[in-house]
């Protein structure tokens, strides 16, 4: 069994750029006086190694994905878990670790590549320098050496 948190506190979204959803005054309150009891709760089920899934109640915004991974971190997971809660907890939750959730041969291979290290500053996936989607290259930033 897997668990997803969601850090959908008004302020939190502000800071990573992205526009909460219009809810009523009173839901924006109630929201940001309990993130910090969920923060809270978060960190308890990381420490006892509650297996948590990554994921955005604000999908159609680019960034909400890298802004829930940076939410994930800085409430006590290392960013190596909350890579592999958006990876490969993500795959065996929806049953589909033959398919996804790591790069080897015969999966689909959908990943990125960065240019700095994503385990010092969990923000860097921000900034794909390649992105492959099935295996194919979608985005190629990367320099010719």
């Amino acid at each position: 069994m897997c668990f997803r948190y969601a850090f959908a506190a008004h302020r939190r979204l502000r800071a990573c750029g992205l526009r909460a959803r219009a809810r009523q005054p009173w839901g924006v309150k109630r929201a940001e006086e309990s993130l910090e009891a969920h923060e809270n709760t978060f960190r308890r089920a990381v420490k006892a190694g509650v297996k948590i899934i990554a994921g955005s109640d604000y999908a159609p915004q680019p960034a909400a994905g890298h802004c829930e991974l940076g939410f994930m971190v800085r409430a006590g997971m290392s960013p190596w878990q909350a890579i592999v809660a958006s990876t490969q907890t993500i795959a065996d939750a929806v049953g589909l670790t033959d398919q996804l959730g790591s790069v080897e041969a015969g999966k689909w291979a959908d990943l990125i590549a960065v240019a700095k290290d994503p385990l010092a500053d969990i923000r860097h996936l921000r900034e794909p320098m390649l992105v492959m989607r099935g295996g194919a290259v979608a985005v190629n930033q990367l320099t010719r050496a």
